[in-house]
């Protein structure tokens, strides 16, 4: 007698390796629909003429992005190119992606416009991540391109989009965090969380201050009944961003001595003398003393001109907290790291108070407002994760987000010699010719 069986549900689950899902999933990222990939070229050109305007016939410039555009003269143009020239002043990665541009420039002699080239070029990639998130989100294209319309012709991102100061990398980096963190609440794929923590240390590398949003985001990803997935995961997301600012700052100790050299000589986000601080509170209408409960005004002033999106978005969440809160909290997350720093940095008065410390909230306000869109469009990822039936803790979608259910598990058993047809057998049922 011979006897073959085949498991339907080995099958039907077979999967690539992981390396092929990550690299499909980068991939699928990047694809767009052609409307938006038309708008990202168009706003690139835009901005890149108007930065050459303002920068040659105006003669706007601003000093940051200059000494950024400096530093990547330094590491790639010198007579001595090295990556210790890059300084410690501010994170190295805006000023690292300049180096091909200062090269591409360097025999028109203006280098000097590595900067703007590079944050135009950046910005328009924030507008193909976002386009491709309302895509995520199962919005229709008219949507999705004056979403992405009305962010692109924001004035704050417009502005930084020409100046080549290091907003426009921090934009890109907290849409791709946001479009890897929507990806995962659909799918729960462990390479959404890999592209999460990579993005996340871009970030990290970009405006040190958000350091803490790779541990607080990792603990709300992480959200789960089994506590070693919890920390698994956790780790997963946040381990990129502090390996990175371990190498960071292990640079420093071996170049100058210190491992903390970025808080000592002042960062730009908080390292400067008390007096400043003074003036700032001044300027910025602040209370000269009251502690933190004193500064939450003026924080919540800015989030509501920054992202009021993302606040709505909390409140749709506490009134239906099955289907939206978990989205929520990790965009309240991603938001809630630039007010708190800021309050802190004023508290301890080591802090401009400057508004713009306060734009990083605009890219996850786009994202509320796409999300508010989906939600009365009914096609949000519901319900979350953290809400998961025990059965589903295994790490399969959950069948009410709008993934099918795993097939039942069939043997199909063939009697060899009568030739006889396959039988099905449920799993626990014994077979008729045992």
């Amino acid at each position: 007698m011979t006897t073959a069986t085949i498991d339907l549900r080995k099958r039907s689950r077979a999967r690539p390796s992981a390396e092929v899902r990550l690299a499909s999933s980068v991939r699928s990222a990047l694809l767009t629909r052609p409307e938006t990939l038309a708008l990202a070229v168009v706003a690139a050109v835009g901005y890149i003429v108007a930065a050459w305007v303002f920068r040659y016939h105006f003669g706007y410039a601003v000093g940051d992005a200059l000494a950024r555009s400096a530093k990547a003269v330094y590491m790639g143009a010198s007579r001595d190119p090295h990556f210790g020239a890059v300084g410690f002043y501010w994170p190295p990665l805006p000023s690292t992606i300049q180096i091909p541009l200062v090269l591409a420039l360097k025999s028109s002699g203006r280098m000097d416009f590595a900067g703007p080239l590079s944050t135009a070029l950046l910005t328009a990639g924030s507008i193909l991540v976002l386009g491709r998130i309302c895509g995520e989100l199962g919005l229709g294209r008219p949507t999705s391109l004056v979403l992405c319309i009305l962010f692109g012709a924001n004035p704050v991102i417009f502005v930084y989009a020409i100046n080549g100061m290091s907003e426009a990398c921090a934009y890109l980096c907290i849409l791709v965090v946001l479009l890897a963190w929507l990806r995962w609440v659909r799918r729960r794929e462990v390479e959404d969380l890999a592209v999460m923590g990579v993005a996340l240390a871009a970030l990290v590398m970009t405006r040190i201050e958000t350091i803490p949003l790779a541990i607080g985001l990792g603990i709300v990803v992480g959200a789960g009944r089994d506590v070693r997935q919890w920390i698994a995961r956790a780790v997963t997301v946040a381990l990129p961003a502090l390996v990175a600012t371990a190498l960071w700052m292990a640079t420093q100790f071996i170049l100058l001595g210190d491992a903390l050299a970025f808080l000592h000589y002042g960062t730009g986000q908080g390292g400067e003398p008390h007096g400043y601080t003074a003036v700032f509170r001044h300027e910025y209408d602040l209370p000269a003393h009251g502690g933190y409960l004193a500064t939450v005004p003026w924080a919540l002033a800015w989030v509501v001109v920054f992202a009021p999106g993302v606040l709505a978005l909390l409140a749709l969440g506490m009134a239906r907290p099955r289907r939206h809160l978990y989205v929520a909290c990790g965009l309240a997350c991603v938001a809630s790291v630039f007010p708190l720093v800021q309050m802190y940095l004023i508290e301890h008065q080591t802090g401009f108070g400057d508004p713009r410390y306060f734009s990083g909230m605009i890219p996850v306000g786009a994202v509320a407002v796409a999300y508010l869109a989906a939600v009365m469009r009914g096609t949000a990822p519901q319900p979350m994760p953290v809400f998961r039936s025990e059965a589903d803790d295994d790490g399969s979608p959950p069948a009410s987000a709008g993934v099918p259910t795993r097939p039942p598990r069939l043997v199909l058993r063939r009697i060899g010699d009568g030739g006889g047809r396959p039988r099905v057998h449920a799993p626990g049922q014994p077979h008729a010719d045992r």
